[in-house]
């Protein structure tokens, strides 16, 4: 799916390119706040071939990260795991 295919048919907006946090992917991708209240909720698009590097959320206090994926596929990889295709219902 192109950039422009999901600027049409996505509910949310794609946002700027994500200049600011571009080290920690390969290719492009776009970001979008929706909210930096109570729960911080950004939007992120990748372009096709877009992915981001290994890396984790930790959740100490609250934190970590819910992901709503809303089209593409996807790789889920657990730390000493083999990566699973498509494997968000098992995201701890």
């Amino acid at each position: 799916m192109d950039l422009e295919t999901i600027q049409e048919t996505s509910m949310f907006p794609v946002g700027s390119e994500n200049v600011n946090y571009a080290q920690y992917f390969d290719g492009k991708s776009y970001l979008k706040m929706i909210s930096n209240e109570q729960v911080v909720i950004g939007n992120v698009t990748f372009e096709p071939g877009c992915r981001n590097h290994w890396h984790i959320h930790h959740a100490d206090k609250g934190g970590g990260q819910m992901l709503l994926v809303t089209a593409g596929r996807g790789w889920y990889q657990e730390w000493c795991e083999p990566v699973e295709e498509n494997a968000y219902n098992k995201l701890p």
